[in-house]
């Protein structure tokens, strides 16, 4: 889709699916996307249930496995972000701001850790530490040529 924005800004869109396809490639566009990010929102507010609940202590541990917990917990979360997308675009991009800034949050604690560990213990790696004897490099030799692309 990358390439038809150069052509026509259009086309990159569902919309553009729809008027340079027709009206079958145009809905059938729109029912994909439609099902993938359902499917998708859901799987990773169930993913930060568990990362929340993991983080939460011994006591909250107990429930991560409960479906009556993380039901009402992720059909909650999906209802406030639908509420925040109804009031509007200057609101819901916040949302879009909150997980950068979260990322970037989770990045600088990660090397403030990794900074305070190399600090208070020091270094312990040699250079044998780095061998790894059961990886298997012809999937990694597999996959280079995707990424390479």
């Amino acid at each position: 889709m990358s390439c038809l924005t150069g052509i026509r800004p259009k086309a990159a869109s569902i919309c553009g699916s729809k008027e340079v396809f027709g009206d079958f490639h145009g809905f059938i566009a729109g029912w994909a996307y439609l099902t993938t990010n359902v499917f998708y929102i859901l799987f990773v507010l169930l993913y930060l249930l568990g990362i929340g609940l993991y983080v939460g202590g011994p006591r909250a541990r107990m429930v991560i496995d409960k479906p009556l917990v993380a039901f009402p917990a992720v059909l909650c979360a999906l209802f406030l972000i639908t509420v925040v997308d109804i009031v509007g675009v200057r609101v819901c991009k916040w949302m879009n701001n909150l997980g950068g800034i979260g990322t970037l949050l989770a990045a600088a604690v990660l090397v403030g850790m990794s900074a305070w560990s190399f600090g208070t213990h020091g270094a312990n790696l040699h250079p044998s530490d780095l061998v790894h004897l059961h990886l298997d490099w012809t999937i990694v030799s597999a996959s280079a040529p995707c990424a390479s692309r």
